[in-house]
Formats: structure tokens, C-alpha cells, sequence
């Protein structure tokens, strides 16, 4: 993303840096937008250009390119010559204006611009007057609203590093205080009620703006005007009196806290569930509502152990509805996959290695990792399910439908570490190969899963059942054996993508010139290659998975007319059926709403599956 964001060189028209936001959430593709729309039906957008100059003062020529080169971005039409990297973006630009997306604005778009340098920063008119020159020449478009500009010069930039790792303190007032009681590794913990006008100014930086680092560590952004978002600002505005009765709160983690009369100082805060208030908070702020009847609920809590914070974020969240892969990164297959990925590694350099970044910015105070070393859940599951189990066609799709579409086939405890293991090396060490080498590999980085899919393949042959260890071993062993080296990584990847282009040639001239954009998300292709490769055979291409361990929720549990339990396991596309009968020392009393691994037997005479629990998940 960084890679993508950085658009400065040659036919940058003045840009350094460009980036598109949809709903507080950095985007990249068209899927990316698709995937949050389906998620919440009304978007807001947010252009963002960047200019930097390591100079003490400013130029109003450069920054006078800098300006058009923005009016020109945003036009209907451009005319400046522009490089790839911003084509890809006004292409993405182009998408987000056209008619199929524009019902679902809330608002028009936002352009915020930053102009970084190394000075001092004094008003400048000539540099004004081009800004302003430049703001009406975008409200001409008719488009776009809320055209800002900050300049940041050296005290600013420092500030905002500090303000990334959240290396500041604020003191709020406060109406009144609780002790909480002692807890093992908490040093201190409160609750507050804070007048929502008091509480605001924790959320603002020095431009009045949201300090959005304050929410690094929450399971989820802002969601935008939802069904509850928007039920949070009508309070505040219509009923601010019942806001603290009605209002859930908010939960902050802090390094310290110093109480003072009727203050409060914060060391390093972290609001870890509330972001949904937070952020409507700020919008009524913005929209100039009056907060002086607004009360509030804040939970604070002062600790340094990290696993502490992680079962705050896990149980004050659990009363709102998030994305399952909030809570499945808690989960204690990926604690100790984890640990081997640290382990598998433990003889090469930490240059060498990579990481599996399993919580936000885990490694973030780490000077030593390199963020092309890290892979997340994304990463992970995309990787794992394109390459592995062989769906390039998927590793596009947003991570929490592939979790609720495999959830019953993967990340199953006592399956191998070592093919998911190889899929996150494939990924990070592919895209390092690929920025290393853009102008090369730039017209193939948008079919990666469907190359490394074929790379694995070349080598290592069809890729066995993940279930079974031994087999996925050997497998997983024999292809990191001849791919672990950087240059035999892109000898292997060159061969992939000559064979790639080779299949999709062939593909065009045997479908049609309009098969041409049909390739990266079509299963049909990925069966097509698969069977190329295979010199024809189309055996177990995208066949169903046949699931030994599978894993799902018990949604129900009743007793038949003979007083025996039976119940359901959510699985798709059709619940599974268990019976106390097929599993006679499982306790179904309390089986409801716990995860279960287990089998598939003989279906029942309503064709239904039938389910062998092998044991119970224990809860994290």
C-alpha cells in the first residue's frame, strides 16, 4: 500500500503522495470499495495529496506544479502527462465518481492536502492565493466539498511522529469518579463521567481535526452512517439529556493516569472500544451542535501488559457486532502459529525473516522490522486460500467473507503450520520482488495469486489435502526448499509469469477480446490454468474440499421426544445435525453458542449432514 501511495518521480505532476479513503478506511482497488459498500450502504470519501521538500522555505513554483498537478487529478479529463502509479489511481478515482457508486455517497467527496518542509511556517500570500485560486477551480468541477490544506513544517512533523505512537499526554475534566477494584497488572482503573464538551478535546489535535491514532487498537473503524450511528447523533442532537443513559460509553487504555481534582491526566491513551461515539461525537462537533447537555460513561485503565489489553478489547467488545476476524486472531491457532513462524526461522537474520503480525502494530516499537517483513490476517487468509487451496480467484475478496466462507476448513487446530507459513512467504516476498522491480512487473502485479498459484504448482506439483500433515509437509518442505533463496524466488516467479501470460493468451484468443478483463476474480479461469498446466486433466479442479476436520458455532440445542439432546452447527451452505447418540461423551447442556471441530457422517433421511464432534474449542 505505502508502495502504491508513493506516486513521486518522473510524470508525478507535482504529487508526492496519494491516497483514497472510503469511510476512514485506506483503499487500493475497486474491490476494496465494492467489499465496503456491501458492508455499509453509504460511503465517505476522502482525497488526500501529499508534497514534500527537504527545504527550509517554500517555493511558490513547486508548489504552484503541486496545485495543478491536484486540479488536474480531480478534472473530468486530464491533460498533465501523468506515470502509472497516479493512471491507477484516477482510474480508481473514476470509479468512485461514476453513477453505480454515486448513490451511495453520504456526502460529496473531501480533498485534504498536506504540503511538508523542513522550515518554518509563515504565511506566505503568494502561496495562499495559489491555494485559494486552486480551491475554486475545484468547486468549478461541481463534484467535491471541504477543500483543506495543512502546511506542515518541522515542529508540525515531529509532532505528528510522536502523535503516531500515541506519545503524548492530555488532562480532562471530569464531573465525577469511581475506583474500580484492583485487578492482577492493572495499576490503576476508573470510571468517569465526563461532559461531552470536556471529553471532545481528548479527540481533537491542534487543527481541530479527530486523532485518529487513538483507535489503532480498536477491532474496527468508523462504520460510517449506520442504522446505530446514526440513532448515537440524533441523541446527541434531539435528546442530549438521556445521552449517557442511553449511550454504552466509551473503554480507554492508558500507560499512566494522575488524577487532580477535578482533572484527570492521561499518559499514551487508546480508546479500545467507543469509536463508533468517538467519531459521532466529533461529527456533531463539527456540525457545531451544542454538547453542553451531553454526558458521558469513560472506563480508563491503567496498564503496560499487553495481554491485558488485548482481553479488554476482547470483552468490551463482544456486545457489538463486528467482523468474526475481530476475535478469530485471538484465537490459540494463531498464537502458536505465531510462535513457529518466529521459531521456523530462528537461525536466519532478523533482515531475512518474516512476521506474522498477528495484532495491529504489534511490531510497530520494533526498529529492527521492516514493514515489507510483516504479514497480518489479511495476508494470511488471502494468501493461504489463493496459493494453498488453490482459489486465486478469491485472494481479492475482503478478508472477513473468506473467514465466513472457510471458516469449517482452515486455521483447524492440529492442522500443519507450514503451508500457511509458505503462503505468507510467497506473498511478502513476491510484493518485495515487485516493487523492487516495478516498472518490470507493474502489468502483472494484478494477477499475484494467480502466478504464485501456478509457481507452487510448477514446483511442487498439485497441492495435497491440507489435512493431511504428512503430505502438506513434504509438499510445503520441497517448494520453501527451492523458492527460500531471493534469486531462485524470481528465477521460479519469471517461469510462473511467462507461463501465466502464456495461458492467458490463449485464454483471449480462445474466449474473445472482451475475456480479456475477466480474469483476475473469474473461477472460470482459474480452472482453465489449472487445467492447462495439468496438460488437460481437469481431475479434482475446484472440487468441493472433502472436509475431515471441519470447524463451526452450535446455533441450537433441544431435547427430541425421548429426552435426548440434538442440536445444529452452523455450517455452509446447510447446518449440520448432531445427536447425543453419535456423540455420547459430549455434555450438551451448556454446548450452545461454543465452537466445535468435528466430522461428517452419513447424512439424515432429510438430507441433512450429519456431525461427529471431536471436541469442544476451548474459549481464549
Amino acid at each position: 500500500m505505502f508502495d502504491q501511495i508513493c506516486v513521486g518521480g518522473q510524470g508525478d505532476t507535482g504529487i508526492d503522495g496519494l491516497a483514497i479513503r472510503v469511510n476512514g478506511i485506506f483503499i487500493s482497488t475497486k474491490e476494496d470499495v465494492d467489499n465496503i459498500i456491501r458492508t455499509n450502504n453509504r460511503i465517505n470519501i476522502d482525497f488526500i495529496f501529499i508534497q514534500s521538500k527537504n527545504k527550509p522555505h517554500l517555493d511558490s513554483g513547486e508548489f504552484g506544479k503541486f496545485m495543478d498537478g491536484i486540479t488536474d487529478f480531480l478534472s473530468e479529463t486530464q491533460f498533465e502527462p501523468h506515470n502509472a502509479k497516479i493512471a491507477n489511481w484516477i482510474e480508481l478515482k473514476d470509479y468512485l465518481c461514476c453513477e453505480e457508486i454515486l448513490v451511495h455517497w453520504e456526502n460529496s467527496p473531501s480533498i485534504k492536502i498536506f504540503f511538508a518542509y523542513t522550515g518554518e511556517w509563515k504565511e506566505d500570500p503568494h502561496i495562499i492565493a495559489k491555494f485559494e485560486r486552486t480551491k475554486c477551480e475545484i468547486d468549478k468541477i461541481g463534484l467535491y466539498q471541504d477543500v483543506t490544506i495543512k502546511y506542515l513544517d518541522c515542529e508540525k512533523i515531529k509532532k505528528l511522529c510522536d502523535e503516531v505512537d500515541n506519545q503524548f499526554n492530555k488532562a480532562i475534566t471530569i464531573i465525577d469518579a469511581l475506583e474500580l477494584n484492583e485487578a492482577h497488572d492493572v495499576t490503576s482503573s476508573r470510571v468517569l463521567l465526563c461532559a461531552a464538551k470536556d471529553f471532545i478535546e481528548l479527540l481533537l489535535d491542534d487543527d481541530l481535526e479527530l486523532r485518529r491514532t487513538l483507535f489503532k487498537d480498536n477491532v474496527r473503524d468508523y462504520q460510517g452512517s449506520t442504522e446505530i450511528n446514526d440513532e448515537i447523533f440524533n441523541t446527541i442532537k434531539n435528546d442530549p439529556e438521556n445521552f449517557c443513559l442511553l449511550n454504552n460509553g466509551v473503554t480507554i487504555v492508558c500507560r499512566s493516569m494522575m488524577p487532580a481534582n477535578r482533572k484527570i491526566n492521561i499518559e499514551n491513551p487508546q480508546i479500545v472500544n467507543g469509536c463508533q461515539t468517538c467519531t459521532t461525537l466529533y461529527k456533531a462537533f463539527k456540525e457545531n451542535i451544542d454538547l453542553s447537555k451531553v454526558s458521558l460513561i469513560v472506563k480508563l485503565i491503567s496498564t503496560v501488559n499487553n495481554n491485558v489489553t488485548n482481553l479488554i478489547v476482547k470483552g468490551t467488545n463482544r456486545q457489538n457486532v463486528v467482523y468474526d476476524e475481530a476475535f478469530e486472531i485471538t484465537r490459540q491457532f494463531h498464537k502458536d502459529f505465531e510462535e513457529f513462524v518466529e521459531v521456523f526461522q530462528s537461525n536466519l537474520p532478523s533482515v531475512n525473516k518474516i512476521y506474522y503480525e498477528r495484532r495491529s502494530n504489534q511490531f510497530a516499537n520494533i526498529s529492527n522490522i521492516n514493514i515489507n517483513q510483516k504479514a497480518n490476517f489479511k495476508i494470511l487468509i488471502q494468501s493461504f486460500i489463493s496459493i494453498i487451496l488453490q482459489m486465486p480467484h478469491e485472494g481479492f475478496v475482503h478478508d472477513s467473507y473468506l473467514l465466513a466462507k472457510y471458516k469449517n476448513r482452515i486455521f483447524i487446530e492440529g492442522q500443519s503450520f507450514l503451508p500457511y507459513f509458505l503462503a505468507i512467504f510467497l506473498n511478502i516476498k513476491t510484493d518485495h520482488i515487485f516493487k523492487k522491480n516495478y516498472e518490470k512487473y507493474r502489468f502483472v502485479t494484478t494477477y499475484k495469486h494467480q502466478i504464485l498459484c501456478l509457481l507452487v504448482e510448477s514446483v511442487g506439483g498439485v497441492v495435497p489435502d491440507i489435512n493431511n500433515s504428512k503430505k502438506i509437509d513434504e509438499f510445503s518442505q520441497k517448494v520453501y526448499a527451492a523458492i527460500c533463496e531471493d534469486a531462485a524466488l524470481e528465477q521460479h516467479l519469471n517461469s510462473a509469469i511467462e507461463l501465466f501470460d502464456k495461458i492467458k493468451e490463449n485464454w483471449i484468443k480462445e474466449k474473445g477480446v472482451k475475456y480479456k478483463y475477466s480474469i483476475k476474480d473469474n473461477s472460470d479461469f482459474t480452472k482453465y490454468m489449472l487445467t492447462y498446466v495439468r496438460g488437460g486433466n481437469t481431475d479434482k479442479i475446484l472440487q468441493e474440499i472433502v472436509e475431515n476436520d471441519l470447524r463451526g458455532t452450535v446455533v441450537t440445542v433441544k431435547k427430541d421426544r425421548n429426552g435426548l439432546s440434538y442440536g445444529y452447527i452452523k455450517h455452509s451452505p446447510t447446518d449440520v445435525f448432531i445427536h447425543e447418540d453419535d456423540n455420547p461423551k459430549i455434555r450438551f447442556y451448556d454446548l450452545k453458542g461454543k465452537d466445535v471441530v468435528y466430522t461428517i457422517s452419513s447424512p439424515t433421511k432429510y438430507n441433512t449432514s450429519r456431525g461427529k464432534i471431536k471436541y469442544v474449542v476451548k474459549q481464549d
